[in-house]
């Protein structure tokens, strides 16, 4: 996080990096990430950042 100029960085459960069946919701999920998102989108995008 130092290196990238970043104060602090963190992520969510796993469990929750993927879309809610029925899509998206306007309330906190604690199964699913509540958004419309490909699976594992968070993931990549973290990862992208190594």
């Amino acid at each position: 996080a130092r290196s990238k100029g970043l104060g602090w960085l963190a992520m969510w459960s796993g469990a929750r990096d993927k879309q809610c069946p029925g899509g998206a919701k306007n309330f906190a999920d604690p199964t699913c990430s509540s958004i419309l998102q490909e699976p594992l989108a968070f993931t990549k995008a973290f990862a992208a950042r190594g």
